[in-house]
């Protein structure tokens, strides 16, 4: 029966604070495993908003992909993108849940449970981490691609299986980048669900 009220009535879980808690509780678990992280940092009331508009939300059932992307832009920071996609784009808000910049710094941006827009007819099921810079360009720092494989390692140990894909895996586009480690880290997120099979 529950799954039943999920699939028909996703967001009505939000509204009712014990049954958000349970339902919601794999995200908030997630979110709070990335927050203690190394040098991460939680962006969720800083970045800009828009005034009116706010993301959809949905249940973590509903979420089955792990979306990589680059900002295709140099010398902006988390800040200016968000500022770029509310003032230009008029959307809600920045487009990924988690951001990592060029020293390795990870952001969380939005709650998981927001339908953001980072990957249209993927936004739905899908978590978007996108790190700073342009790898159609120049390689990934080493400080940044450490950052990244450790949140992939995350979020494949702590949260349910989900299929990692590159941006250019769901439309035709050259992000996350030819230089993106997007192999790698495909792999990596493979790594930590076959350690999870293992450590349960």
């Amino acid at each position: 029966m529950w799954n039943v009220l999920h699939l028909f009535f996703p967001t009505m879980f939000l509204f009712l604070n014990p049954v958000k808690f349970i339902v919601m509780r794999p995200f908030i678990s997630l979110q709070n495993a990335i927050l203690d992280l190394p040098k991460a940092y939680d962006l969720r009331d800083s970045l800009k908003k828009h005034n009116k508009k706010t993301f959809p939300k949905r249940i973590p059932s509903r979420v089955n992909e792990l979306i990589f992307h680059h900002t295709a832009s140099k010398n902006m920071s988390v800040y200016d993108i968000a500022a770029m996609h509310v003032n230009q784009k008029d959307w809600p808000g920045i487009a990924y849940h988690v951001v990592i910049d060029t020293d390795g710094n990870i952001f969380l941006c939005n709650d998981l449970f927001s339908q953001t827009y980072h990957a249209k007819d993927h936004n739905f099921k899908s978590i978007g981490i996108c790190c700073l810079g342009n790898f159609e360009e120049s390689e990934m720092p080493e400080v940044q691609e450490y950052s990244l494989m450790l949140l992939t390692w995350l979020i494949a140990t702590r949260f349910h299986e989900l299929k990692p894909l590159g941006h250019c895996d769901t439309k035709e586009t050259l992000c996350p980048g030819q230089y993106y480690p997007l192999v790698e880290v495909k792999n990596h997120y493979a790594e930590g669900i076959k350690y999870r099979s293992i450590e349960m």
